[in-house]
């Protein structure tokens, strides 16, 4: 089973607002919703599990990040950004001049940057003990930067 992090209805919500440019439960969004999860674990693995796991003295290429230890509703708008971001790429593709879908991909790409951002911050809610819920035990307070002074 794929992890996803936004459903067909948090897509429908999103092109409420937004031109329509597939229908949500086209396979066409439900591939590009896949590569937009894909895409995120991606930044999620890179920007964040790597550095937290070294931090618990978790070896993190034997114990890689797993989607299922995630808490979906914390990402479901970095999911649902990506994936627009990656619709109005592919409108845009077939347009050789700069339009209204490449803005729309270019502000998505910055909201989701943002977003994502304000989730790295915040904590990401990771289930570290593998108890099958982020309790106490996983700490998910955000790493604070500490400067050492040498007297």
């Amino acid at each position: 089973m794929t992890t996803t992090f936004a459903t067909d209805a948090d897509i429908e919500l999103a092109f409420a607002a937004a031109p329509s440019l597939l229908v949500p439960g086209e396979p066409g969004c439900h591939r590009q919703r896949e590569r937009a999860t894909a895409l995120l674990l991606e930044d999620l693995a890179r920007r964040w599990h790597r550095q937290e796991a070294a931090r618990r003295g978790v070896n993190w290429r034997r114990h890689p990040l797993d989607p299922a230890r995630l808490q979906p509703a914390q990402l479901t708008r970095c999911c649902v950004l990506k994936t627009l971001e990656l619709l109005f790429d592919a409108a845009r593709a077939a347009s050789p001049e700069p339009d209204g879908f490449e803005r729309n991909a270019a502000r998505c790409r910055e909201d989701y940057e943002a977003e994502l951002l304000r989730v790295l911050q915040e904590g990401v809610r990771y289930d570290w003990n593998a108890s099958g819920a982020v309790d106490a035990g996983d700490d998910v307070r955000p790493r604070r930067p500490v400067r050492l002074v040498r007297s």
